[in-house]
This record gives structure tokens, C-alpha cells and sequence, in this order.
């Protein structure tokens, strides 16, 4: 939703963006797709580094950070995985895929 103004307000909606991904679990491709409008406008190159640099700096902690956090195998999120594994294979069961390779 963030991303519909950034045609108006590029400036905004990027250091908002980058806001975002620094302090909640967002993915970084929300800056990046922020960042072109910004840099599209062809600004001074001052303004450019900047943000090139901060998109950067948020891109890479929101990496480092997704890559840090410990997967959570509880028993009820893997009972919920084979859950959706074993429907998803009765899905793909009733298709013609499943049915012609049995064959």
C-alpha cells in the first residue's frame, strides 16, 4: 500500500520504506522498489549516495537479520506443515499430473 504513492512522494515513501524494513520483519524489496522512483528523478548526486547507501545499509540488516533468527520447530507448526503437505498431495492427486504419472 506503501508503494502506490511513490510516484508522488518518492522521497517519503522510500525513507518510510526503509524505516519499515529496519525495525519490522519486512523483506528488503520494499526498499529497493522504493529506491527507483528516487533515483529516476535524477536529484543531485549528494541525495543519491545517501540513499543509495541507506538502501544498502537496510538491505543488508534485513538480511543478516532474517538470516539470525532461529527457526521455531514447534510440535504444533510441524503437525500444521504435514498438514498442508498431505493436502496439497491430495490436491496435486486428483489433478491430471499425479494421475497420468501413476499410470
Amino acid at each position: 500500500m506503501i508503494l502506490l504513492s511513490r510516484n508522488s512522494h518518492p522521497q517519503a515513501v522510500f525513507w518510510t520504506a526503509c524505516l519499515l524494513v529496519v525495525v519490522l520483519p519486512f523483506d528488503s524489496l520494499i526498499v529497493l522498489m522504493a529506491l527507483t522512483p528516487l533515483l529516476a528523478r535524477r536529484q543531485d548526486v549528494k541525495m543519491t549516495l545517501r540513499s543509495v547507501l541507506t538502501a544498502a545499509a537496510a538491505t543488508i540488516w534485513s538480511q543478516v537479520r532474517d538470516a539470525l533468527q532461529s527457526a521455531e520447530l514447534t510440535r504444533d507448526s510441524l503437525l500444521r506443515l504435514i498438514g498442508d503437505v498431505r493436502a496439497a498431495g491430495m490436491r496435486i492427486e486428483r489433478g491430471s499430473i499425479f494421475s497420468s504419472w501413476a499410470s
